[in-house]
């Protein structure tokens, strides 16, 4: 069926943009990316004036686009997961702080290292 034949690239890709997570997160926190909401957008998603994606942006655009297709391909718990990272994303980019909430920013980056280990069982065939 051609649905099982895409499976395995599907999840080599979400293998990859869990990667990618985890890196705009540890970036946040080498940068101590604010988002400042002077610096903000009004939509958390969209670019900046200079077309160029904060971490913490291209992080809920990598999340959303994992959310949204998750399912399609037969594995609901990625987008139940990453859905809920999504979320966490755009509240940390709405909050009224200036200063970069380190403890948050930890605890999006531990949820994407759970999503990765899950993944990583998955594709090995493990419960």
């Amino acid at each position: 069926m051609l649905l099982d034949r895409m499976r395995g690239p599907y999840l080599e890709s979400v293998s990859r943009k869990v990667e990618a997570l985890a890196v705009l997160l540890c970036r946040s926190l080498a940068e101590g990316s604010a988002d400042a909401p002077e610096e903000r957008s009004s939509s958390p998603s969209s670019d900046d004036s200079t077309g160029v994606e904060s971490p913490l942006q291209e992080a809920l655009r990598l999340a959303h686009s994992m959310a949204g297709s998750g399912a399609s391909y037969g594995f609901p718990g990625i987008s139940t997961r990453s859905r809920a990272l999504e979320r966490e994303i755009h509240a940390y980019l709405q909050r009224d702080e200036e200063s970069p909430d380190l403890s948050a920013l930890l605890d999006l980056l531990l949820r994407v290292l759970h999503m990765r280990s899950a993944l990583t069982r998955a594709t090995e065939g493990d419960p």
